[in-house]
């Protein structure tokens, strides 16, 4: 049991409950057999390198230096001269509140000093260290920036790199993952060897096609050693949907769509027996009630409204002596090219006031190239109207092969209208 003592007020209890959560989601995303090392700084002859609340085998000094082959000294860089090799284009500020370390903030889900702070590099000279190498950072700040000691491993970085974009290419990369896993297992986040130990998790994913597909994870002393097809001798079990599983996979905020999956039991985890039944029934209701609390899903920024075309102005033309209103190049035609004796519609764009409602329609196509008065010209009269902006034509038989510019007229009782379209009707 853990001794209630050893976490403060500042909620670490309820933080080390949701790396447990996270560990599935580790599980689950290929992108979590990532181990590669985290990219150094150097600054003034010492390194450094980035600890991120974005990812949870990332959030604490220690995690970040054991990811190189060493061990974490502190945050021992006061300026924002760390922060600026980052993220070259971030604001400056600096205040009697943060940490006596450079830090980076970037909005919420942060908290207190970088709750109102987007891509910015913050110093607080006066303050002390409140972040020591355990500390996990992601209810304070979005970045710190780690010195670590010991020789860099040359071997700390694992050839394992795969992002599926969706289910099927999980399953699909199991194999591949299994064998690269076998030379280089990846460090699950502290604590949760409490739950796995050297065991075996079973993700059953319920797939669209109504059949059910397994794989095994496998878990030895704090790692992922492996992956399986097939559904093996288990500790705990995950029951998901395909459908879920691609939302998360997909998610740019993949912890927020795990947990809320959980709290909307799109995503169920048990035992495999009753004791770790009774266990994950305890924790799933925390789980699914605080994560999406503290991992919240990004604000959904606010609709931009589509933009309004642009007017496509009438006219005033005269044909054959007499006054039209015509709207030039105002039609498109959907298919272009069509077999004879085909359909096709004639829709108006966006942005002109011509409708195909309100009066009489005839439809001309005019062959291209015509010579001679009368000859070339064809009036199409099998016509529909889909709407005030769609109409449908039928050609039967009478339309020869060839070229042909499409015109709607429209009788209106006083001036009629005339609308054109610059687009060729191919009828082959």
């Amino acid at each position: 049991m853990y001794n209630v003592e050893t976490f403060n007020n500042n909620g670490k209890l309820i933080i080390q409950l949701m790396r447990w959560g996270l560990v599935f989601l580790i599980l689950l995303m290929g992108t979590s057999f990532v181990s590669a090392v985290p990219a150094p700084v150097n600054f003034q002859g010492t390194t450094y390198y980035r600890v991120t609340s974005t990812d949870p085998t990332e959030d604490t000094g220690n995690e970040v230096c054991a990811k190189v082959g060493q061990t974490c000294v502190g945050y021992t860089e006061p300026s924002a001269a760390v922060c600026q090799l980052y993220h070259p284009g971030a604001s400056t500020t600096s205040s009697l509140s943060g940490d006596r370390s450079g830090v980076y903030c970037n909005g919420p889900p942060q908290t207190n000093v970088c709750s109102t702070k987007t891509d910015t590099c913050h110093t607080c000279p006066q303050c002390t260290n409140s972040v020591d190498c355990g500390t996990p950072i992601g209810g304070l700040y979005r970045e710190m920036y780690v010195e670590c000691s010991g020789a860099a491993s040359t071997t700390a970085s694992c050839p394992i790199s795969t992002r599926p974009a969706n289910t099927q290419a999980l399953l699909n990369q199991i194999p591949q993952l299994n064998s690269q896993l076998q030379s280089c297992s990846t460090p699950l986040p502290n604590g949760a060897g409490f739950l796995f130990g050297n065991s075996n998790t079973v993700v059953n994913i319920a797939m669209n096609n109504g059949q059910t597909q397994s794989f095994t994870i496998v878990t030895n002393k704090g790692s992922v050693s492996g992956v399986t097809t097939g559904a093996r001798a288990c500790r705990q079990r995950v029951s998901i949907s395909q459908a879920t599983l691609d939302q998360i996979l997909n998610s740019p905020n993949p912890a927020a769509s795990f947990f809320n999956a959980i709290s909307n039991k799109n995503l169920q985890i048990s035992g495999c027996s009753l004791a770790r039944r009774i266990l994950f029934g305890f924790l799933n209701p925390f789980i699914g009630f605080l994560g999406p609390r503290i991992f919240p899903s990004p604000p959904t920024p606010p609709l931009t409204p589509a933009p309004t075309p642009a007017p496509i102005p009438s006219t005033q033309c005269y044909i054959r002596g007499l006054l039209y209103t015509c709207y030039l190049d105002s039609l498109t035609l959907s298919p272009s090219t069509m077999p004879q004796g085909g359909t096709f519609n004639i829709n108006v764009k966006p942005g002109s006031a011509f409708t195909f409602t309100g009066g009489a329609i005839d439809v001309v196509a005019e062959l291209e190239g015509r010579s001679g008065l009368g000859f070339g010209v064809y009036s199409l009269r099998g016509t529909s109207v889909n709407s005030a902006k769609s109409l449908n034509v039928r050609t039967d038989l009478g339309l020869p092969k060839g070229r042909y510019y499409i015109s709607v007229f429209k009788e209106m009782g006083t001036v009629d209208e005339k609308a054109e379209s610059s687009q060729i009707l191919t009828v082959n």
